[in-house]
């Protein structure tokens, strides 16, 4: 177990991994002519034409979820989180009705700064006001080198993913790399494990360490 006294509702637990068996599959978009598939098709398996990794939702089942992972972010949780500006912590919505600013502590590890040094891209969704105070005080790498602050503004920007080259068995060549949404010639080779987004209009708050 974390130790943590809120485990925020992003961060993914043991038993929601899903490890279903993956294939290339002839897909005449890809200039290959192949692209990544699972085995087993479902529906819902691919957001904008790229394949996304499965996994389970057991949060509410305490007894079934396993122990969970505090470096690991649950896929649809996280996706939903940026599709609808929910807080990582707690799922309500991160933007204050009056200002129509959403709040974000962002991280170097997950930020990166644009050209315009006013915005940048991520995949940590965003955090509530109400929960500020509560992730700072448990996370120590908020506290060590984090900055709190408000967007004004969040597109998609594409995904991270991991890569992986056709054969008898799929083989994996690259983890966590950054895929924009019009790099369509990536598209067909990746398993896409987090959803980022570019934030526009960043407004620094309080910095820590």
């Amino acid at each position: 177990m974390s130790g943590y006294s809120v485990v925020p509702f992003v961060i993914a637990y043991a038993r929601e991994e899903v490890r279903d068996r993956l294939v290339f599959e002839p897909h005449d978009g890809s200039d290959r002519g192949l692209r990544l598939a699972y085995e087993i098709p479902r529906k819902g398996d691919r957001v904008g034409g790229v394949l996304r990794a499965r996994v389970r939702d057991l949060r509410r089942r305490v007894g079934k979820r396993g122990p969970e992972r505090m470096r690991k972010l649950n896929t649809r949780r996280q996706w939903l989180c940026m599709d609808r500006l929910l807080c990582q912590v707690c799922s309500r919505p991160a933007t204050e009705p009056g200002t129509g600013r959403s709040w974000w502590i962002l991280v170097p590890p997950v930020f990166e700064v644009d050209d315009s040094g006013r915005g940048g891209r991520t995949n940590a969704p965003p955090t509530c006001r109400a929960c500020v105070d509560i992730a700072l005080s448990e996370c120590p790498m908020l506290r060590a080198d984090a900055t709190v602050c408000t967007v004004g503004r969040v597109e998609p920007a594409g995904v991270l993913a991991d890569m992986y080259e056709p054969g008898p068995v799929p083989t994996l060549t690259a983890h966590n790399v950054y895929v924009s949404w019009d790099a369509f010639a990536r598209h067909p080779h990746i398993l896409a494990t987090s959803q980022v987004v570019q934030l526009h209009d960043v407004r620094e708050l309080v910095r820590t360490g």
